[in-house]
């Protein structure tokens, strides 16, 4: 391909909406530009850009809740494209957290919705939908948790309203020192039907023995047993309120420790694949584990997630794989300060796959998500050193710019047997983008790279992991594979390409945790996938590694014996078996 046809290829005037453009009118076109049928006209969320506000800073038509004394502060900021955003400030160290509940909407049975709201935060914060029910029921139910990000970005999820569903409300629950701000919340019916929209849980029995919680006297269930150790006072009891029943944990005189009911045992395999599902209410921070019993009679625990207090019961899950030599398996839910815990319903589904239940060996993919060439000269002696082949995902418009790499590092990366992979058309914040522009950035990436180096498969890893349903799902249509920013080990059981898990990899990353990753790639045998935005020495501001630290990681890699392949050549390798 000639010089300047490559040139025409990477001119984003040519190509597609500026980016200066895009960032400053990506919500508005969104919402407005484009009158297709793939957006609704009006946006079902009342009071969406925070115009309208109470006396006390509180947007028109929000409200919140709290657990225990939650001291924080409303005030309007400067949105992001313009026009008000809201800003929740919590002020001084909290026991317990804040709810922030959008206006109720109305939704249709079986109709697909599409929720996105922009962001920026210096504290994590968890993303909850509660659905109402026709018979006048709710349940509130956690989508996802967010870390904190210096940019605005987007928080999404997409939904299949149920039978029962008539109406639903977004809530926004913050639990630490610091300020989050939301702008520009929006709600979409969407007609074109996202095929990676979470369907129901399918019907499958559930493991746990005597779910109802039922028994006699003031003992605990049939079948549940509680366990506490440190130095505290636990106090567990039963409790069956207006014919519902629920366990409770309290925690006084704290010093360590922990505390938990324990349902029965479950009889597990290795390799065997479960959800596990819970509803809680807490006025403390709690933790999910599962712990498995070996058959050499050691224990394994594994953290499955980290809960912030809860004033409302709400329902979260989790999957879980049972390691090598596991026999049975208990799921927990554990208070480890002082507090009070309540939960109830728990269930446990078996999701394991037919046929070969995990991969016939340990994988590990190195990739960057980012075409910096400090990147490319830092790390390529090490990599030649040990014989590595890593996978470059990147944007066509950044080739040749100063401090990225140009046509001379990509021949040789393509020569010395590395990937290159796609990013998209623009080092741009994908889910920013209304569905046509998505479409046509992916697209216009795609040909780039068809034409200029034949690939016919190609992988693509949204820019600095801002991923949501509709980046996946339109992403399923122009490529072979999808990283995610989930972070955890890829699996037989839970293998999902358009939605392959991740360790993103920063300068604040421990060689303990970098470590975990790597033994939990080999109990299961799994792929798992390490990102680098950027290799280099020096004061940056975007948390890049340093050679010293991408050095000692690679050294654990080696010592660890375990096969490094590209991304390409990982998933030709599992998705073969």
């Amino acid at each position: 391909m000639s010089v300047k046809l490559r040139a025409i290829l990477r001119n984003p005037i040519v190509i597609t909406v500026p980016l200066i453009a895009t960032a400053w009118f990506g919500w508005n076109t969104y919402l407005h530009m484009f009158n297709q049928p793939s957006h609704a006209q009006h946006n079902l969320l009342a009071n969406s850009d925070f115009e309208e506000v109470y006396s006390k800073g509180i947007p028109s038509g929000w409200s919140t809740k709290a657990t225990k004394q939650v001291d924080f502060v409303f005030s309007p900021a400067s949105g992001y494209a313009g026009g008000k955003a809201l800003s929740v400030t919590l002020t001084g160290d909290q026991d317990g957290s804040l709810d922030i509940m959008s206006p109720v909407a109305s939704v249709d049975s079986g109709k697909v919705y599409l929720y996105k709201g922009y962001y920026k935060s210096a504290i994590p914060f968890s993303l909850l939908v509660k659905h109402y029910y026709k018979d006048g029921g709710s349940s509130l139910q956690l989508v996802r948790q967010y870390s904190s990000s210096e940019d605005w970005t987007t928080n999404s999820t997409a939904f299949k309203a149920g039978g029962r569903t008539s109406k639903i409300q977004l809530v926004y629950r913050v639990a630490a020192k610091g300020t989050l701000w939301l702008d520009k919340t929006y709600l979409d019916q969407r007609n074109d039907n996202l095929t990676l929209v979470d369907e129901p849980v399918l019907h499958r029995p559930n493991l746990i023995n005597n779910n109802e919680l039922s028994g006699e006297g003031n003992g605990p269930p049939a079948g549940w047993s509680t366990f506490s150790s440190g130095n505290n006072e636990a106090q567990f009891t039963a409790v069956r309120e207006s014919n519902v029943p629920y366990l409770r944990t309290r925690i006084t005189a704290y010093q360590d420790g922990d505390a938990e009911w324990n349902h029965a045992p479950i009889a597990v395999e290795p390799g065997q694949y479960m959800q596990f599902s819970v509803e809680y209410r807490s006025d403390a921070p709690v933790r999910v584990t599962t712990e498995y019993a070996l058959d050499d009679r050691k224990r394994l625990f594994v953290k499955l997630m980290d809960l912030p207090p809860a004033s409302e019961w709400t329902r979260v899950q989790a999957f879980a794989e049972a390691p090598a030599r596991a026999v049975e398996a208990t799921m927990n839910v554990v208070l480890e300060q002082n507090g009070t815990l309540e939960t109830g319903n728990y269930v446990v589904r078996d999701f394991t796959r037919q046929g070969q239940r995990q991969f016939k060996r340990p994988l590990v993919s190195i990739a960057f998500d980012d075409a910096w060439a400090s990147s490319y000269h830092t790390t390529s002696r090490i990599m030649d050193y040990l014989g590595y082949k890593t996978t470059y995902y990147f944007s066509p418009d950044s080739i040749g710019e100063p401090s990225f790499l140009n046509d001379g590092h990509l021949n040789q990366l393509i020569k010395s047997g590395n990937q290159l992979a796609s990013s998209g058309n623009e080092r741009i914040d994908l889910t920013t983008l209304n569905a046509r522009q998505l479409e046509r950035h992916l697209r216009l990436a795609q040909n780039y790279f068809m034409m200029e180096f034949g690939n016919q498969n190609i992988d693509f890893a949204p820019w600095y992991g801002h991923y949501d349903h509709e980046v996946q799902w339109l992403a399923s249509k122009y490529y072979r594979s999808s990283l995610s920013a989930e972070e955890g080990t890829n699996t037989k059981q839970n293998l999902d390409v358009y939605n392959l898990k991740t360790l993103y990899v920063d300068r604040n990353m421990t060689l303990q945790r970098f470590q975990a990753a790597l033994d939990d790639a080999a109990r299961k045998n799994g792929w798992v996938i390490l990102v680098y935005h950027r290799v280099q020495d020096g004061p940056v501001s975007d948390g890049a590694v340093s050679s010293k630290a991408f050095a000692d990681q690679m050294e654990l890699v080696n010592k660890n014996d375990i096969t490094v392949k590209t991304v390409e050549d990982a998933l030709s390798e599992v998705l073969a078996e």
